[in-house]
């Protein structure tokens, strides 16, 4: 990845948006605030960064970035219940082979076991529920972990070769 975007990556991402930002080549670390408009923002630079560095197809482009905007709803919304007094901690790591995207909440955590598959008949038209299911249909790892800070989840999705 070239200078060129680790400053597009810099100027579009304002102080009040993210409360900290450290872009190391191709690893980038923020802390953001428990806010939803996070989401669409960050999955925005985010996809800005994946089309400059062109280190993957259209499709898994778009694969990694809503396995990441689920990933930080479910930290925002579920995890940190959108409190301002928490944040979430946004780790991304981009390889010539993959893409590593780490989320890590404030919360209590949860057992992923536990979450039914949105696919069973009684849960097809419940609007809620798809977010761990879409992580692992379009990552080739998807790993939850609870932590001392809450609830981290691991996302790597390995990259065709161009």
């Amino acid at each position: 990845m070239n200078n060129q975007t680790n400053d597009l990556f810099k100027n579009s991402m304002t102080e009040k948006e993210t409360i900290f930002r450290k872009d190391l080549k191709n690893k980038f670390s923020f802390k953001l605030r428990s806010s939803t408009d996070q989401i669409t923002k960050t999955v925005q630079k985010f996809d800005d960064i994946v089309e400059n560095c062109k280190c993957c197809t259209s499709r898994e482009k778009n694969e990694l970035s809503t396995a990441l905007s689920e990933a930080l709803a479910n930290a925002i919304i579920h995890g940190n219940k959108t409190s301002v007094r928490k944040t979430v901690d946004l780790q991304i790591q981009i390889q010539s082979d993959k893409v590593k995207i780490q989320v890590e909440d404030e919360g209590d955590g949860f057992e992923p076991k536990t979450i039914e598959s949105p696919l069973k008949p009684e849960n097809l038209k419940k609007t809620n529920g798809r977010g761990i299911y879409l992580m692992r249909l379009f990552m080739d790892k998807v790993n939850f972990q609870k932590s001392k800070k809450g609830m981290k989840v691991t996302l790597v999705k390995y990259l065709r070769a161009s």
